[in-house]
């Protein structure tokens, strides 16, 4: 092949001499990272995935390896590639392809600061593609569960890979749940009964129901996601809408309707949701350099001319003492613009009492045993012991970030009166 030829030259050549799809590789760092992608990619094929799970293994596997050759020794390094697909068709479908697709996406954005989760973000994908449809993805509370499965929603519709997404918070009513998956239904021509129009849940899980067997048949044949939120809720729930959700799971599961579920506790309520073992995917906190990347991004609206210096690196050391709790991160971002001790306190109570809490105890509080390990709305099964100490130590955090040099931790435990009053919503 003569000198100058480029990669897209290369794959025309393959096909048109019979190769029924080409992968070409553009990589910007070093070549070494290629080998490992290919070595995983024909691997998988080998064992008879399609190219779209090939890729998907070997994208995994040089997430997993940052290790890169550097004279005598390996560099961790971040490898920034793009994969790209030739097979046989006219420039004319193509076209036709491009403008559908820019039809219906031009209107989808992303969450501008969405960070630290693309490995996370492969590794749901290859599960839910390739070992189970339905995943519990479990974390502590302000962890970024809800971020997750709203973001992975809009990816994933807007990359096509799923025809639409219903998102579902289990703190809410099933109302949403059913309006949700009604305009899923109707958008793709579906009917529904109108005595049946007020229930989905209920519709779906009857044997008698012609339209809950179109949905159930639809779910199971077309690629839809659905996201569940805050699935420990469910403890709260009466007996008769667990086992309608129960046998609502069972009749989707391997189908190609995938479903995530979130929760705060794992083992519990998983049995109340469910029959079968779903696959538990653990979310854990952001790593220095995902922290280092979310300070970045909430500074960026830092008044001009303000006199507080901000030391990113120190920052991001003593957020590891966060656990990488995204939710507490900005806490402290949010303080460190704060001249006001009583302002960032105050402020800090606008947000939901339960997420607030459960995120300080789980990131400072002491061992919790397994009975209390789930925040219920009040806050007396957990003693004011715990509760304080926990407030005490992150008020330590904001002591040694120099937020506030002359604050007493201590002074955080007026949060507890008052997040403890009957009156306080």
């Amino acid at each position: 092949m003569e000198a100058g030829q480029h990669s897209d030259s290369i794959a025309r050549i393959l096909v048109e001499s019979g190769c029924s799809f080409v992968v070409c590789i553009a990589f910007i760092i070093t070549a070494t990272h290629a080998t490992y992608f290919a070595r995983a990619f024909y691997q998988s094929l080998s064992r008879g995935n399609s190219y779209p799970v090939s890729i998907l293994h070997a994208r995994q596997a040089l997430s997993e390896f940052r290790g890169r050759r550097c004279g005598q020794r390996y560099l961790k390094v971040e490898d920034w590639f793009l994969p790209v697909g030739y097979f046989h068709g006219t420039i004319e479908e193509m076209d036709e392809i491009l403008q559908d697709e820019t039809a219906t996406d031009s209107t989808q954005t992303i969450e501008p600061h969405f960070l630290g989760r693309e490995l996370d973000l492969l590794r749901l994908e290859r599960t839910l593609l390739v070992d189970s449809n339905i995943v519990i993805v479990h974390g502590s509370a302000g962890i970024g569960k809800t971020s997750l499965l709203d973001f992975f929603g809009n990816w994933w519709q807007m990359t096509g890979l799923v025809k639409k997404y219903v998102l579902h918070d289990f703190t809410q009513s099933t109302d949403s749940f059913n309006e949700g998956i009604l305009d899923l239904c109707t958008s793709f021509g579906s009917e529904i009964a109108p005595a049946e129009a007020h229930d989905f849940m209920a519709a779906m899980v009857s044997e008698g129901s012609e339209s809950g067997k179109t949905i159930i048949d639809m779910l199971r044949e077309e690629c839809h996601l659905l996201l569940h939120d805050n699935v420990q809720s469910t403890q709260t729930w009466d007996k008769s809408t667990v086992m309608r959700k129960k046998k609502l799971l069972s009749r989707l599961e391997g189908g190609r309707t995938l479903i995530l579920l979130s929760t705060r506790q794992v083992g519990r309520e998983i049995p109340i949701i469910s029959k079968h073992e779903p696959s538990i995917y653990r979310l854990l906190g952001l790593d220095n350099d995902s922290n280092g990347a979310l300070i970045d991004s909430l500074s960026v609206d830092i008044p001009q001319g303000s006199d507080l210096e901000f030391d990113r690196t120190r920052y991001s050391k003593t957020f590891g003492e966060l656990r990488g709790s995204p939710l507490l991160i900005k806490l402290v971002i949010n303080a460190r613009f704060e001249k006001d001790n009583v302002a960032f306190l105050d402020s800090s109570l606008h947000l939901d009492k339960d997420e607030l809490m459960t995120a300080l105890l789980e990131s400072f509080g002491d061992q919790l045993s397994e009975q209390d390990h789930f925040l219920p709305s009040a806050l007396a099964p957990f003693g004011t012991r715990l509760v304080r100490s926990s407030l005490v130590r992150y008020g330590t955090v904001l002591q040694k970030l120099q937020l506030f040099p002359d604050i007493n931790p201590s002074r955080l435990l007026t949060l507890v009166d008052r997040l403890q009053r009957s009156d306080f919503d």
